[in-house]
């Protein structure tokens, strides 16, 4: 019999629009597609590469198998298959095939770094003292470029504060009356953290003058 619907020959047509070249991930990332209406099965897939050409340093590996593909999926970058590393930079491509068997793969997204690690330094150099008469601390130091210093005092969050390229952050405190306990914490410039330091800043403002107090002296003599 001769049918008057023509084979589908035709690749389906697809790719990845999130993430965007050149970006760096971190934990529950949004993966997002178009494809063509009939595309029956879609493989998400990454592959190193590390030296940034373009060209994979090894196979490609499957990251998502979807029988049922939607255009948003969610990938979680902290549960890495066998052969990517936390720190690698990956190629994503998807690769699938359409109703009628036809199969295709897009274009790879070059460039995407995987950063699931926190900083692993935060220094205070500023000179760390327990009273103050001022109602203002300056403090200094250094974490990872452009990571972001959080303090909270008395446990309750207060300032947000940027390193910048070098890492270096400097800046005041504002002080209360009284007792004032700083912790200092730091986050990546894409948010892994905190990584606090290792002491909390036990600061009293007390900006009255001392109170000078003459002790009551007794007349002695040696007369009955």
């Amino acid at each position: 019999p001769v049918s008057g619907i023509p084979n589908d020959s035709i690749p389906p047509w697809m790719n990845i629009r999130l993430p965007l070249e050149n970006s760096t991930i971190s934990g529950l990332v949004e993966i997002n597609m178009s494809f063509e209406d009939d595309a029956d099965w879609i493989s998400i897939e990454a592959a190193v590469d590390n030296n940034i050409d373009r060209i994979p340093d090894a196979g490609w590996i499957q990251i998502l198998n979807l029988s049922d593909p939607t255009e948003s999926v969610i990938w979680d970058s902290t549960d890495l298959p066998s052969g990517i590393t936390d720190g690698d930079v990956i190629l994503l491509r998807t690769s699938g095939v359409d109703e009628s068997g036809n199969h295709n793969e897009s274009e790879s997204v070059y460039g995407i770094r995987i950063d699931n690690t926190m900083p692993d330094v935060l220094r205070i150099d500023s000179p760390i003292v327990d009273a103050l008469s001022e109602p203002s601390y300056l403090v200094y130091g250094t974490s990872e470029p452009d990571a972001r210093i959080t303090v909270s005092r008395n446990s309750v969050p207060m300032w947000l504060y940027q390193c910048d390229e070098t890492g270096s952050f400097q800046f005041y405190l504002t002080l209360e009356y009284g007792i004032n306990l700083f912790e200092v914490g730091s986050y990546d410039a894409i948010g892994n953290g905190p990584y606090i330091f290792e002491e909390i800043l036990y600061i009293i403002y007390d900006p009255d003058d001392p109170v000078a107090v003459i002790p009551e002296l007794k007349l002695v003599t040696s007369k009955p």
